[in-house]
């Protein structure tokens, strides 16, 4: 008997009544394990009849003698059905499947029984316990007893079977596993189980693999390769017993030449590569196909370590073989042509500042990148790089990683204009640094000046914007940047506020125009930028009689990203406070819009005097008119105090009664309280008798009285017509009875 020191000790003791089904119970008899000659355990406690006992082997020993001790604790008797004690020999190895007469993915016929053969080694003795687990798809699982070989005491025999396999049919598959155990109770190792088996048989036909040419070759297609990165190739293979049936995959890298450059794959191991400066990263049949699946490709991926041949003149050509078990094979080789090249540079030509421009304050922490390129294939390099930037002598270090270097750079503390250079540090041996060091790739402008607002050149300050001029108001003003203006960053911004009121919070609206460049280049100690609000839209109709203030500052930044400065040009204090034109009532009385209703007037005769008032405002307007008469020249006389309202841009007429006091020259004086004064010119006042025979043309007008003149000529004249008309025909009158 054998025992694997390895393991736990463990002895189990039964104890059982003669002739009864009840098992004895705990506590009624002492059971001890003595090892060679020493107690190492006793217990009193029994389950179903069943005493435990442990112990810990000696790993040094070639041997163990184990004995048992039963006593009854109330004097019961104990007979012995097994020998008391036994001696365990040490056996510390597991049996080893040495070969088989069939692969891990095999294809048989199913015109003959299938051999199956299973060399085992072990020792000192060869497993007693074997069988054979089969799973047929068309018959289900079986087990089966292994012919064990004749000598058992060997280090290794052969375990064989015969399967039947008369009613498989093309295509059916059949899975097997072994499960062996030595003496010892050691398991055979990677004999497989039902999930994993250690074999699976099509059944069917044989045929030789094809390689196609749809799809065949390099995934990325290139002319170069080069080290530290991966290359993949496709290789679709057709075999009526799937890549179950492949031998190898063979891939030669330098077919025709002398270098030993073959990549060859086998289901079982995967690739292998003869050469280590060839190294596979990768090699699987892609997909869900299935080990006998007719149609299935493989992809083989490859790096070249940096170790590998440098001359970038060789020319290599691939051929590729594919053997099935049967040693049947196709051939193909690649049309393309391959060099490999370790030599590399930095990409002047994509140096750039990342989320800034060249233009940096001093000590400003700016994002920088370039890109590491391969020279012959101008690919990015994949493997890390070391990367240092010289600005102005002084080294700074990132890091290009998949061929791109994003760096973080230090810009000096004093301004200028600094020279950016770029080189390759610490390079893999076998690489080749192609990079031109001393090429100037980029500018860095240190700027230490922030910019500022130099005036508002319009609109005036001083003036009042008049409501004209609200739509699309032009402002006007210069900055001073000396190094340039990030154009589109500058915006104008403006509040709207009641007049007088010197809290921002309170503002009635407010918001941001772009400003634009006038002329120039954006940099200067006066940059001219312009910018249109439509104050217009920003006001009511109701609210324009109120006074307005337009608050406007400037906020933006140069190129180096330093902001415009806020003194006196911010939301608190800004750069200027506009005054907006408010809507006033404009009431104006002419001279001539003053009318006496008669040019001849005399004293206690009334006349009317009409007076129109205009208001050319755009609200309306109201006021008392005051009408006073000057007459006899010195004598001043009020006749009325008018209240009157006049609508915007409208009129408003009124009649004030005179009746003259005084004789002699008079005129009529109009003013209001808000300084309107016209008057009339003067009228002559004659005395109260009037001088005309027909009292009514006393005011009669010179025109008038001409053409009542006329009229009265004319009455008189066709007055003497008549009369002298009559005579006549009384003269030669006639009988009335001559008619008769």
């Amino acid at each position: 008997m054998y025992f694997d020191p390895s393991n736990p000790g463990i002895v189990e003791v039964e104890l059982a009544f003669d002739g009864l089904k009840q098992s004895p119970r705990s506590s009624a008899f002492n059971i001890a394990l003595y090892v060679d000659g020493l107690i190492v355990d006793t217990t009193q406690e029994l389950a179903n009849g069943v005493a435990t006992l442990t112990f810990t082997p000696n790993q040094l020993a070639t041997k163990v003698d184990l004995a048992i001790g039963v006593s009854g604790l109330y004097g019961q008797n104990v007979n012995w059905s097994v020998p008391k004690n036994a001696t365990f020999l040490m056996d510390q190895t597991s049996p080893i499947l040495i070969s088989s007469n069939i692969a891990p993915l095999d294809h048989r016929s199913n015109e003959l029984p299938m051999q199956l053969e299973f060399l085992i080694g072990d020792r000192p003795l060869l497993p007693r316990h074997s069988i054979l687990h089969v799973d047929k798809s068309w018959a289900g699982k079986e087990a089966i007893m292994l012919n064990q070989p004749q000598n058992l005491n060997g280090f290794q025999g052969t375990y064989s079977t015969i399967v039947d396999v008369s009613k498989a049919n093309i295509g059916d598959t059949m899975s097997g596993w072994l499960e062996v155990f030595d003496p010892a109770g050691h398991p055979l190792p990677d004999s497989g189980n039902e999930e994993s088996p250690l074999f699976i048989v099509s059944f069917g036909p044989d045929g030789a693999p094809v390689i196609l040419s749809d799809g065949l070759g390099w995934v990325n297609s290139t002319e170069w390769f080069h080290p530290g990165q991966n290359f993949s190739m496709q290789i679709p293979i057709v075999d009526s017993n799937g890549y179950g049936d492949m031998d190898t995959v063979t891939v030669d890298l330098s077919s025709g030449s002398s270098e030993n450059l073959v990549v060859e794959w086998n289901s079982q191991t995967g690739c292998v590569s003869s050469n280590p400066s060839v190294v596979v990263e990768r090699c699987l049949i892609l997909g869900d196909t299935h080990h006998f699946d007719e149609f299935f490709i493989l992809e083989i991926v490859i790096s070249f370590a940096w170790n590998f041949n440098p001359d970038t003149s060789v020319e290599r050509s691939v051929q590729i073989t594919a053997q099935d078990d049967s040693g049947q094979s196709s051939r193909v080789e690649l049309v393309s042509k391959w060099r490999y090249s370790s030599e590399m540079e930095v990409d002047i030509n994509s140096a750039s500042f990342v989320n800034s421009t060249e233009f940096v304050a001093p000590g400003q922490v700016t994002g920088f990148s370039v890109d590491i390129i391969w020279t012959k294939s101008a690919k990015l390099v994949q493997p890390t790089i070391d990367v240092s930037v010289n600005i102005d002598e002084f080294e700074q270090f990132g890091i290009a990683e998949n061929g791109v270097a994003n760096m973080q750079l230090v810009a000096p503390n004093s301004t200028g204009i600094y020279p950016i250079t770029l080189d390759l540090k610490n390079l893999p041996v076998g690489a080749i640094d192609r990079t031109n060091s001393v090429q100037v790739v980029s500018w860095l402008v240190v700027d230490s000046n922030i910019p500022r607002v130099v005036q508002m050149v319009s609109p005036d300050q001083n003036s009042e914007i008049k409501e004209r001029d609200w739509q699309n108001l032009e402002f006007e003003i210069m900055i001073n940047e000396t190094e340039g203006l990030d154009l589109d960053s500058i915006y104008m911004h403006w509040l709207l506020l009641p007049s007088g009121i010197s809290i921002p919070g309170m503002f009635y609206g407010g918001g941001n125009v772009s400003m634009e460049l006038i002329a120039g280049t954006g940099s200067g100690p006066s940059i001219p930028m312009s910018a249109t609000l439509d104050v217009e839209s920003l006001i009511p109709e109701l609210s324009r009689e109120n006074s307005w203030d337009l608050w406007v500052w400037v906020e933006g930044q140069d190129l180096a990203g330093q902001k415009i400065d806020a003194s006196f040009n911010s939301r608190e204090s800004p750069l200027a406070v506009l005054s907006l034109e408010s809507r006033d009532a404009d009431l104006q009385i002419d001279s001539e819009l003053i009318k006496v209703s008669k040019t001849y007037m005399t004293t206690g005769r009334p006349a009317y005097i009409n007076i129109t008032v205009e208001n050319t405002g755009l609200v309306e307007g109201s006021t008392s008119i005051r009408v006073e008469v000057i007459e006899d020249g010195d004598s001043r006389r009020q006749l009325e105090v008018v209240q009157i309202e006049v609508p915007a841009m409208s009129t408003y007429s009124f009649e004030v009664k005179w009746i003259p006091e005084k004789s002699g020259t008079a005129w009529v004086e109009v003013s209001s309280p808000g300084g309107i004064f016209e008057k009339t010119d003067p009228i002559q006042i004659e005395s109260g008798e009037s001088s005309f025979p027909i009292e009514a043309l006393e005011d009669a007008s010179g025109p008038m009285l001409t053409g009542f003149s006329i009229i009265v000529f004319f009455m008189v004249g066709l007055l003497g017509y008549l009369i002298m008309t009559g005579k006549k025909s009384e003269e030669y009158g006639f009988e009335e009875s001559e008619f008769n």
